[in-house]
């Protein structure tokens, strides 16, 4: 009896001397996977950025426009991004030139997110927003006059200030 009582005690001993490994291997695992995924979202913000400049928006309108993709989309995440490939929460427009393919769950639907660019340059354009805007808040405003978006224009400057910072200032 004695014997099995030592013998726990070493059991016990040796496991809370294999607890701290095992939370250290656990937060290494965790880490990894965040980076990983950190990856592919800087991934798609990467492709936006280019594909924005491509379109001949600028270097300063093309960090603006992918800071209010991330903004728009929750940092690439949202449903609408996904299902309709809208970045920038657009909406199927009566009247204008346009690449949706038409409306899907109250949004505009495109058949990529390079068709989604595309639209956007092209509204951008209908509406006379390719001035040189000098900050974000000056882009965010001209929005607002033209209700672009109905949230507060503090909150959607703030959400495209977050962004901005994360991507270009970080």
């Amino acid at each position: 009896m004695n014997v099995n009582l030592k013998r726990s005690r070493i059991t016990l001993r040796g496991l809370l001397m294999l607890a701290p490994l095992v939370v250290l291997l656990l937060l290494h695992y965790l880490s990894q996977s965040r980076q990983k995924k950190m990856t592919i979202i800087n991934d798609i913000e990467k492709d936006v950025y280019l594909r924005l400049i491509e379109y001949g928006l600028g270097l300063t309108m093309s960090r603006y426009l992918t800071a209010q993709a991330a903004h728009e989309t929750g940092n690439f995440t949202s449903k609408i991004f996904k299902e309709n490939n809208n970045l920038f929460g657009m909406k199927h427009p009566a009247i204008r030139q346009t690449t949706s393919i038409g409306e899907k769950k109250g949004y505009a639907s495109y058949t990529s997110i390079e068709s989604s660019i595309e639209d956007m340059a092209l509204y951008l354009k209908s509406r006379g927003y390719l001035s040189n805007y000098t900050t974000i808040g000056a882009y965010v405003k001209a929005l607002k006059e033209k209700s672009y978006f109905e949230d507060l224009t503090a909150n959607y400057e703030a959400g495209m200030n977050h962004f901005y910072n994360l991507y270009f200032n970080g």
